[in-house]
């Protein structure tokens, strides 16, 4: 039944897609951090502490301003194309940093702009399954996303290696930039019918 309801429900579909993209393009630079680190910013277990605390630092500014993006009604498509597009920026910043202080900067703005998508979408997973089958939805969405975080950090470790670090990471920021670009053509509108039919 769970998959029968995504299977007809067109705007859960253009979730599922949104949420998997994302996933894949933040595995980037989730999984190649370490790497960072240690072959980019000098090889000092410190800096692989500050450029996590960046990362921690944005997703808890991302609270704030996601509070006050809500309360000023920004739609919820809008907040996808614009931290989308902010993550696009943050990656390349973040293959051109060559001192920690670029890349946690980067890191900082990666982070919030992520935890804003992450916490749209699963909403919005939410909002578009009836009770009746809510909880065999999200498992199939949860399955889909935290599979593509998997594939993705293969994804980017086997072409960091293959090529480079900053290839990857730049690789990563055109996937965030399709799907700003994805989102302005195919929207995500929370309204209508729970079948995800617009009123």
């Amino acid at each position: 039944q769970g998959f029968a309801y995504v299977a007809q429900s067109w705007i859960l579909r253009r979730v599922l897609a949104r949420a998997a993209a994302l996933y894949v393009c933040a595995a980037c630079y989730l999984s190649l951090t370490p790497a960072i680190a240690h072959d980019i910013l000098g090889r000092n277990p410190g800096i692989y502490g500050e450029l996590l605390s960046a990362i921690g630092i944005g997703s808890l500014l991302s609270a704030a301003v996601l509070s006050t993006a809500k309360k000023r009604g920004i739609t919820d498509n809008s907040l996808l194309v614009v931290c989308s597009s902010v993550d696009a920026v943050a990656l390349l910043l973040l293959a051109i940093a060559d001192e920690p202080i670029l890349a946690s900067a980067a890191l900082l703005l990666a982070g919030g702009a992520t935890l804003i998508q992450l916490a749209t979408l699963n909403a919005a997973a939410q909002l578009l399954l009836p009770e009746a089958i809510r909880g065999r939805g999200l498992s199939i969405y949860m399955a889909a996303t935290f599979g593509c975080m998997a594939v993705g950090s293969l994804l980017w470790g086997v072409m960091s290696e293959a090529l480079s670090i900053q290839v990857s990471l730049v690789a990563a920021a055109l996937g965030f930039a399709f799907a700003a670009a994805a989102g302005r053509y195919a929207p995500i509108t929370i309204t209508g019918s729970i079948s995800g039919v617009p009123a």
